[in-house]
């Protein structure tokens, strides 16, 4: 199944950090503060703006006032993941202590991909943060732009790995969490402490996933309101989309596989060779065999379960124990695509036939 990320917003208010759903966003609306550079200081606040109220900050182009957006969720975003990133280093310094509170292996499918895109983004904001200390109103458009086309590699390389891994490392934090009183009191206390402003950590691993799709949304409407630079607006815009259509494109696929992991687990003498990540699952079906000759001849009148996939074919018998309903047991048959013609004169000369539901 594709995922669907959610789209939000993150207003800085008094210190705290809210969430905010898109249409309740004012795009006039500005934070304050001041700029004290991308540190480790959580969190930063910035004004590019200048401005006293509300009406001067209307006289500010749609441009500019898009390029702020952009640094200040960026700057707020970096400030999650780097939460985030203290959290990994506490937890990874109690294991070098030999008193861990989360094993090694789930700290690193947790908080493992998270360093590399606070490297990116820590490059986008100072790219950013440049052209609002240097602000060309001519090409502004095209430059804001011309951010996101060079970062293109780096994002795709970041963030398709944290899509893929994502529900992963959110059922590892659900499950230790359940699992382990010592570790749900840490998530507690992190939850709950002054530096985390009542985020929760689902909500914090989970702005990767929502990032990007909040980036188009931005770049749209900028390229509303700009015809002269509108192809390289659209250039951004569709190498960002093509990105987050590569990470869903790669999390279907591994849903798939885990799929069919899934059901060779139910498989007694599986082929190690038949499991493989590229096969896709098309249908299944469960049938009564009526008769058949030499090996067919023992499923007469039993249930089997035939299921297709791109390039095999799979017949199983079903075999219901006191303990276990509905086992799947030896595989029967495989067949390639490429030689199913062949493969369908074997079975009509071995009189084998269903009966579907």
């Amino acid at each position: 199944m594709l995922y669907k990320p959610i789209v939000l917003f993150v207003d800085v208010v008094d210190n705290r950090i809210f969430p905010k759903a898109a249409s309740e966003v004012k795009r006039s609306q500005l934070m304050t503060g001041s700029f004290a550079g991308v540190d480790d200081s959580l969190p930063i606040l910035t004004d590019f703006t200048q401005v006293s109220d509300e009406d001067n900050a209307l006289k500010l182009s749609r441009a500019h006032h898009v390029c702020i957006e952009l640094f200040e969720t960026d700057v707020s975003y970096l400030n999650a993941l780097k939460l985030l990133a203290h959290v990994k280093a506490e937890l990874e310094a109690a294991i070098d202590k030999g008193d861990p509170v989360i094993e090694k292996s789930d700290v690193s499918l947790i908080f493992g991909k998270l360093p590399a895109i606070l490297t990116v983004h820590e490059k986008i904001i100072s790219n950013l943060k440049g052209l609002l200390e240097d602000w060309d109103e001519e090409s502004a458009a095209a430059n804001i732009s011309q951010v996101w086309i060079d970062a293109y590699e780096e994002l795709d390389r970041v963030y398709t790995p944290y899509s893929n891994i994502y529900d992963t490392a959110r059922s590892a934090l659900i499950s230790a969490d359940a699992a382990n009183p010592r570790v749900h009191a840490f998530i507690r206390a992190k939850e709950y402490s002054v530096e985390f402003k009542r985020n929760r950590f689902q909500d914090l691993l989970i702005r990767p996933v929502q990032r990007l799709p909040t980036i188009v949304v931005l770049l749209k409407e900028l390229q509303k309101r700009n015809s002269k630079f509108s192809a390289k607006v659209e250039e951004a815009i569709a190498l960002i989309e093509k990105i987050i259509s590569r990470a869903n494109t790669v999390r279907a696929q591994n849903d798939e596989f885990i799929e069919q992991m899934s059901f060779f687990n139910e498989v007694e003498g599986v082929p190690p060779h038949m499991v493989c990540s590229r096969r896709r699952f098309v249908k299944s079906v469960e049938a009564f065999s009526i008769g058949g000759t030499g090996e067919w001849s023992s499923l007469g009148r039993r249930k089997v379960k035939i299921v297709l996939y791109n390039d095999l074919i799979l017949i199983c018998k079903v075999r219901s124990f006191p303990e276990r309903t509905g086992t799947l047991t030896k595989l029967t048959r495989h067949a390639s695509f490429s030689n199913l013609s062949e493969q369908k004169k074997q079975w009509v000369s071995s009189s084998m036939s269903f009966s579907l539901f």
